[in-house]
């Protein structure tokens, strides 16, 4: 008897703990009036905030600024549990060559095109994990990010990996998947189709384009 009291008084103990956690993961992304909130576990990081080690939630493209001064920074691990990849294919346009500067229509005006994804707000520095893709045109992604299907981030330093198609605006570093889509990548591309307007390295895949030419199986620009 005293035997499954003990057992029964230990679940509730664990279910106590349980649900405490589930709280403070569900409210800690409260109190949006304080400036760069700091967090050591976040769910669903708010704008002008900042975890130093885990940040998990269903998507999180929805970290956008609040203010011109405000940023949402997380170091450590972030995990995505579903994501809006999955919607990525279905989009009618490239969502990184619009606007009157369209590097198809003016490539001498690079250096403005790329700086609004040099200056990206939103950044994930260390191990990102997503379940269908992050897509988030204002995130910068420093460090390791792997998605399942797809990718839409304004930057990459590291490595970014998907199964499908990574749309990335500037990349320095490495991008993996069937289709790898860029305005500038300076690094390596690896995939059945790739194309940046900008190279400074190395194109592997079936067809690879980089502004200057169309090459089978292996495209390079170091200049």
């Amino acid at each position: 008897m005293l035997f499954f009291q003990s057992k029964a008084s230990s679940e509730l103990q664990f279910m106590s703990k349980f649900l405490i956690v589930v709280v403070i993961m569900l409210f800690s992304h409260q109190g949006l009036s304080q400036s760069m909130r700091k967090r050591t576990f976040t769910w669903l990081p708010a704008p002008d905030s900042k975890t130093n080690g885990v940040a998990v939630g269903l998507v999180h493209s929805g970290i956008n600024d609040v203010s011109d001064s405000a940023s949402t920074v997380v170091n450590g691990l972030t995990v995505e549990l579903f994501g809006f990849g999955i919607l990525l294919p279905i989009v009618p346009a490239s969502p990184i060559y619009d606007g009157p500067d369209s590097v198809y229509r003016n490539k001498a005006k690079m250096d403005s095109i790329i700086s609004p994804y040099n200056r990206a707000r939103s950044q994930l520095n260390g191990l990102v994990l997503s379940g269908t893709g992050l897509v988030n045109r204002n995130l910068a992604v420093r460090g390791v990010n792997i998605s399942v299907l797809n990718t839409f981030t304004a930057k990459t330093n590291g490595l970014s990996a998907c199964v499908l198609w990574n749309v990335i605006g500037v990349v320095n570093g490495v991008s993996v998947g069937i289709f790898n889509s860029t305005v500038q990548t300076k690094g390596l591309q690896i995939g059945l189709f790739n194309s940046t307007t900008n190279l400074r390295g190395i194109q592997l895949g079936l067809l690879n384009g980089n502004g200057k030419r169309w090459m089978p199986f292996v495209n390079w620009n170091f200049r």
